[in-house]
């Protein structure tokens, strides 16, 4: 374990289907369709995860890198989302917003 672990959270959805907010992947579920995990890391400063919802029809990758610093601070993360629709999905226009809290 890490002194100062990362804590993040990512949540999507569909514009169109406001009413399926995903803010975590359950564990064991019956009811959703999709694979996640983690797809290479260094358990320690590098890590990537790929998380496909075939139900909104959305695969997205994060990217978490750790920069190490002078001080004694535990360093600094940077976060790295990308995310795309399967291409037999019609093109359309899609709203994005990025919140970060600290």
């Amino acid at each position: 374990t890490h002194p100062q672990p990362l804590l993040a959270s990512l949540m999507w959805y569909d514009v169109e289907r406001p009413d399926k907010v995903r803010y975590k992947v359950p564990e064991t579920s019956d009811t959703w369709k999709g694979k996640y995990g983690w797809t290479e890391h260094d358990g320690h400063s590098y890590a990537r995860q790929s998380i496909q919802d075939d139900e909104l029809g959305v695969t997205m990758e994060t990217t978490l890198v750790k920069q190490k610093h002078e001080r004694d601070t535990g360093g600094e993360w940077t976060l790295r989302v990308s995310a795309t629709e399967p291409k037999s999905k019609p093109q359309r226009h899609q709203d994005a917003q990025t919140t970060f809290l600290s």
